[in-house]
Order: C-alpha cells, then structure tokens, then sequence
C-alpha cells in the first residue's frame, strides 16, 4: 500500500538531489537505490531495469571514491532483467558479479 504512494516521493528526492548535488552524485544514486526498490514493490521492472542500470554505470565509473551499495546493486538489475524475460542479459550481469565477489574474496585472503 505504502509504496504506490511513496513512489512520487522518491521520484521528487531524486530530482531534488540531482538538482543539488548533480544527477552524478552519490546522494542522487542513494536516492534512485531508494526509489527503484520501489519500482520492484509497484511491479514496474522495466523502470527498475533502467535505474538500477544507471547506478552501476555510476559504479563503474567511482570504483574509488563512492559506489551504492555495488554488489546488491547488480543483484537487483540482474533480478529485474530476469523478471522482465532477458535472462541472457541476466547472466552476463551475474557474471559480472560473480567474478568482483572473486576478487573480493582474494584480496581479503592473507
């Protein structure tokens, strides 16, 4: 119930960050997290395709100085791709994961 009634909330923290502090920033990819999760809750997966697709873009291109959330951000772009029927698409995300989980792993190794 909440979240068909939040939706124009999000949308409006969205511009308003992107207004402040640039569509490119980290309080505007927090705030399109926020309002793609609910995309998923109003079964909209089209729309949270694109938005958890633009904040891994801004992911890979901050791998320094500031990602969202990375690993639950490709999960999430992964599940939507699936549930919108683009399973190869899926995958490759998957992939992608899978492979910076590996590295992880292998640097925190002693």
């Amino acid at each position: 119930g909440y979240s068909k009634m939040a939706e124009p909330m999000a949308v409006r923290a969205v511009e308003q960050f992107a207004r402040s502090d640039g569509l490119n920033s980290k309080p505007t990819m927090n705030a399109l997290w926020n309002l793609g999760q609910i995309y998923i809750d109003n079964g909209k997966p089209a729309k949270a395709e694109q938005v958890f697709r633009a904040i891994a873009i801004y992911n890979s291109k901050n791998p320094k100085d500031g990602t969202v959330m990375p690993y639950q951000v490709l999960r999430a772009w992964s599940k939507s791709l699936r549930t919108l029927g683009r399973k190869k698409d899926a995958e490759r995300i998957e992939a992608q994961l899978e492979r910076t989980s590996s590295k992880t792993q292998t640097k925190s190794r002693p």
